[in-house]
Order: structure tokens, then C-alpha cells, then sequence
């Protein structure tokens, strides 16, 4: 086996790692993610339950902190996981380009 030939390999399985890694992270945050966000809706419920916290601001601001969690925290997290995978996917074709 030539060099070119086990560093062509070589670099095909880096990609296939870290593409697969890529696709982890993104599984991971949207785990995350759903788990938040029942968490949530679940402490939501419970304050509906109570006349004090609908009539209040509570639910308002728990719902604006979820989102502001989610747009502050997880979108980055996943365009960062989004580039990766999108960076293998161009190496990956400039190397069967050449």
C-alpha cells in the first residue's frame, strides 16, 4: 500500500469520525433540548394550577427564559454542530476530487 493510497484512507475515515461525531453532538442537543423544554411545560402546568402564578408575571417569565435559553444556548450549539458536519462534507468532496 503507497502512502497516498493509506493517507487517502486515512483521511476518509477522519471525515466518516467526524461526521459521526457531528451527528452525536446534534442527537445530544436536541435531547437536551426536549428534555428542557419538558421540564418546562411541566413546571408551567403546575403553576397554571395556582391563581397566584396566572395572575402574576411567573409563567411569562419562565416561558421568555426557555426561549431566551434556546436562542441564546442551543441555536449556537447547533449551527456549530451544523458547521462541522458541513466542513467533513466539503473535505470529504474535495478529497474524492483529486
Amino acid at each position: 500500500m503507497s502512502n497516498s493510497v493509506s493517507d487517502e484512507v486515512l483521511a476518509r475515515l477522519l471525515v466518516e469520525g467526524v461526521k459521526q461525531i457531528a451527528s452525536g453532538l446534534k442527537r445530544e442537543i436536541e435531547d437536551i433540548n426536549q428534555k428542557f423544554t419538558g421540564s418546562s411545560n411541566k413546571i408551567i402546568n403546575v403553576l397554571n394550577q395556582s391563581s397566584a402564578s396566572v395572575d402574576g408575571n411567573l409563567i411569562n417569565t419562565l416561558t421568555y427564559a426557555v426561549y431566551g435559553f434556546q436562542r441564546s444556548y442551543m441555536g449556537p450549539v447547533r449551527l456549530a454542530a451544523d458547521f462541522i458536519e458541513q466542513q467533513a462534507d466539503k473535505f470529504k468532496q474535495e478529497d474524492t476530487k483529486s
